[in-house]
């Protein structure tokens, strides 16, 4: 157990494709912690980046399988009995789940009386999710969608249906901690040097690669003499990426652990998927966002990206031909940076302040 003279509040993430859950739970972990400062917060996963991405949080790490559904059960029982020993052995308080609640965590969290809080995230399947009978909603002290409920109506009618305590924050992403002077200072880039960040996303799949293939050979025909590239590669990329042959512009390749947020608040243009951390963050930028959407199961990118592009802070990438690509990445430097607008809400607040409640 962790002697923190206060409470514990554990933050769980499940993640095998990429580390957007990571990245949610650990952005609301910071935000509790600078709120309420007695509280002490630990994220648990499995996901083989999770040090890296939590960075100065404590952290939990948790058996990982590549894929449960074909995990033999000798191992899935293994699995299931040390996660749960980790939970019961740390005694939190609370304990947050993003968007998957892990039965084995729920039974000790139940049997202990640990404060339950539910991450819930528009998905495909959600009245299953909320009305089925393995339904983890009834045991949930909480809920709450990192989202506003206007663009989603449907949801929000279910989930008062469903009788539960529900509080809409907004997004939930990771913030700047330095400024565009700094990280221009830390990336080697004049006050007057274009910036352009292509962004793989969080996950390690063949259609990441592609996708960075396709726009660096796209930067052949962007004619834009001072123009910094810098290739976010995430913490969980496996395989290789060809720079393509007299690359016409300064490229610099970084990983996608840490420091994001910020080299995006310096971006003029950033190129990247439709996950949810990834448009939150390069929308909260400024940047001029072009957005190619990925097919992830439930997660529906493309259902995503369309709505950033009728809030007007995205343009869809329609195709992956170079000089198309060219075309658009022209177009978007050309056009320079947004302005942000930042929607008042105070959910986060009241989220933060809700946990720690159920903390005390």
């Amino acid at each position: 157990m962790i002697d923190s003279g206060g409470p514990v509040v554990a933050f769980h993430a499940v993640n095998y494709t990429g580390i957007g859950h990571v990245s949610r739970q650990t952005a609301l972990a910071r935000y509790v912690r600078q709120r309420h400062p007695d509280i002490t917060p630990v994220v648990m996963s499995p996901c083989a980046a999770l040090r890296e991405v939590a960075h100065d949080l404590p952290t939990l790490t948790l058996p990982y399988v590549p894929d449960v559904r074909t995990c033999p059960p000798r191992i899935s029982r293994a699995i299931d009995v040390a996660t749960g020993s980790a939970l019961s052995a740390l005694r939190p308080d609370v304990l947050v789940y993003d968007h998957i609640a892990w039965p084995a965590l729920r039974k000790i969290a139940d049997s202990e009386g640990v404060a339950q809080v539910l991450c819930l995230r528009p998905r495909r399947g959600l009245k299953y999710f909320l009305f089925g009978q393995e339904s983890p909603v009834p045991y949930m002290d909480l809920i709450y969608v990192p989202e506003f409920p206007d663009e989603y109506p449907e949801l929000h009618e279910m989930l008062t249906q469903t009788g539960s305590e529900v509080i809409w924050t907004g997004p939930v992403h990771r913030q700047p901690v330095a400024t565009e002077g700094e990280v221009r200072v830390r990336i080697g880039a004049e006050a007057d040097t274009k910036v352009c960040v292509v962004s793989s996303g969080g996950g390690s799949g063949a259609d990441s690669q592609e996708f960075i293939q396709a726009c660096l050979t796209a930067f052949h025909g962007v004619g834009v003499e001072d123009l910094l590239v810098v290739l976010v590669v995430g913490p969980l990329m496996r395989g290789q990426v060809n720079v393509p042959a007299r690359f016409p512009h300064t490229l610099q390749v970084q990983r996608g652990g840490v420091g994001i947020p910020e080299l995006l608040a310096c971006a003029d243009v950033v190129l990247c998927r439709g996950g949810y951390g990834s448009m939150n963050e390069t929308a909260a930028s400024g940047a001029r966002v072009l957005a190619y959407p990925a097919d992830r199961g439930i997660d529906d990118q493309g259902d995503r990206v369309d709505r950033f592009v009728q809030r007007g802070v995205c343009e869809m990438i329609t195709s992956l031909d170079p000089l198309a690509l060219s075309e658009q990445i022209g177009t978007a430097l050309d056009a320079g940076r947004r302005k942000t607008t930042q929607l008042p809400s105070d959910g986060l607040e009241r989220l933060a302040d809700r946990i720690a409640q159920l903390a005390h």
